[in-house]
Formats: structure tokens, C-alpha cells, sequence
């Protein structure tokens, strides 16, 4: 079964607060929410899983 775009299942990065600027954490969420993710996710999962950024 696919879920659809509306569904209120997500993942989530979360950090601790305060640490939300360091450096690490900002590159995961910028590699996470690239195109180049975004592309590779429509190309391999077939709609099962839907890039939500």
C-alpha cells in the first residue's frame, strides 16, 4: 500500500536545542533536502516514499 502526499507519517531531524547551528547539523539538513536526494527518492521508491521538503 502507498501512502499518500497527505499522509501525517513523516521523518524528522531533531536536535537538541541550541545545537541546531553546528555546523554537522546543518550540512546533514542541506545534503538531506537537496535535489540530488529529492531526485534519487522519486527515482527509487516509486511513490512509496514522497519527498516532503
Amino acid at each position: 500500500m502507498i501512502e499518500g502526499g497527505e499522509s501525517p507519517y513523516a521523518n524528522l531531524i531533531a536536535v537538541r536545542t541550541g545545537e541546531e547551528t553546528q555546523d554537522k547539523f546543518v550540512k546533514l539538513l542541506k545534503a538531506l533536502q537537496s535535489e540530488k536526494v529529492k531526485k534519487y527518492i522519486e527515482e527509487n521508491y516509486d511513490g512509496a516514499v514522497v519527498p516532503a521538503f
